[in-house]
């Protein structure tokens, strides 16, 4: 179809299919073949078409539901996998996907679930935190004698040298 004149019936019908396929896959170019439309044509049509370009919007949220669905499946219900044994097929594992959960956890909520970031100059989340206090008044408790250090006060050359030596 590509290159000839379409009547506005065949045209809406190609941007009905094409946008049922981009709800279906997410990706512009996959439902563009499934549609039988050249790929830019796509693209020309939601340029100049407010109403095409809010349906390929709500394909593409669609799309983003059907992931969703299934990266809680994966998490939920897991995957079957065979299990081989001397290159036969002795039953299956099911195997599910933490880490699928755990991205979907870290974009909908990350003031809970997404993970301390340390910054560059060392400080946690741009707080210095001294523990060099409390470590010392606990190892006082143990060995009140020796002030526990948290920097080397000899080079591993000085220490490698005592241990041979002993």
């Amino acid at each position: 179809m590509a290159g000839r004149a379409r009547t506005k019936a065949q045209k809406a019908a190609l941007k009905v299919k094409f946008l049922e396929e981009l709800a279906k896959t997410g990706v512009p170019i996959a439902a563009s073949t499934a549609a039988g439309v050249p790929w830019r044509t796509t693209y020309d049509w939601r340029d100049a078409d407010p109403a095409f370009a809010e349906g390929w919007d709500r394909a593409i949220e669609r799309s983003t539901q059907l992931l969703e669905l299934e990266v809680v499946r994966r998490g939920r219900v897991g995957v079957k996998e065979p299990v081989y044994w001397r290159g036969e097929v002795v039953g299956d594992v099911t195997k599910y996907s933490d880490i699928l959960l755990m991205f979907m956890l870290n974009g909908r909520r990350p003031e809970i679930y997404r993970g301390r970031r340390d910054d560059q100059d060392g400080s946690q989340n741009g707080q210095h935190v001294n523990i060099q206090g409390p470590i010392n008044v606990l190892f006082q408790e143990v060995a009140p004698s020796q002030p526990l250090s948290l920097v080397p006060s000899r080079s591993m050359s000085s220490v490698d040298s005592d241990a041979s030596s002993s």
